[in-house]
C-alpha cells in the first residue's frame, strides 16, 4: 500500500508505503476497537432504549388497557394512574374524566329512576283511589235512579 505527494513548487514527488501486513497489523488494532465500541453502543441502544420505552409508553398503554377492560367488564370505579404529562397521560386523564362522567350519569339515572318509580307508584295509588271514588258515585247514582225510578201505576 502506498501513498503519494507532490510538491510541485519544489519540483518532488514523495511516496511512501507499506507492505500490507504492516498496514494490517495497524488497522487491526485500530478496527477491533471500532469494533467493540459498535457493540457497546448497539447493547446500550436495543437494553436502554427498551428501558426507556417501557416506562414511557408501554407500561402507560398496558395501565390504560386494563382500566378499558375493566370498564368494559362493569367496574366503573376504576381510574388510571398518569405516569407521566405526554399525549398518552392526556389520553389516560380523558378516560379517568370519561369513566367519572359515566360513573355520574348513572348515579343520575338511578336516581331519576327511584324517583319515575316513586312517582308512579303515587300515581297507582291516585289512580286506584280514583276508582274507588267512581265505583261510589256509581253506587250512590244506582240508589238514587232506584228511588227516583217511577212506580208503575196499577
Amino acid at each position: 500500500i502506498a501513498y503519494t505527494r507532490a510538491n510541485y513548487q519544489a519540483g518532488i514527488i514523495h511516496e511512501v508505503g507499506f507492505s500490507y501486513e504492516r498496514y494490517r497489523g495497524f488497522m487491526h488494532d485500530s478496527v477491533l476497537k471500532l469494533i467493540i465500541l459498535l457493540g457497546v453502543v448497539l447493547v446500550v441502544v436495543r437494553f436502554g432504549f427498551q428501558l426507556f420505552f417501557r416506562g414511557v409508553l408501554i407500561v402507560p398503554l398496558r395501565n390504560l388497557s386494563r382500566g378499558v377492560r375493566a370498564v368494559n367488564d362493569g367496574d366503573l370505579n376504576t381510574t388510571v394512574p398518569v405516569i407521566m404529562e405526554d399525549e398518552i397521560g392526556y389520553v389516560t386523564r380523558s378516560f379517568n374524566a370519561m369513566v367519572e362522567t359515566i360513573r355520574g350519569m348513572i348515579g343520575t339515572i338511578s336516581t331519576n329512576s327511584f324517583e319515575i318509580k316513586t312517582v308512579s307508584k303515587d300515581m297507582d295509588q291516585a289512580s286506584q283511589h280514583l276508582a274507588d271514588i267512581a265505583r261510589e258515585l256509581t253506587a250512590i247514582v244506582e240508589a238514587l235512579r232506584s228511588r227516583i225510578r217511577p212506580q208503575p201505576s196499577a
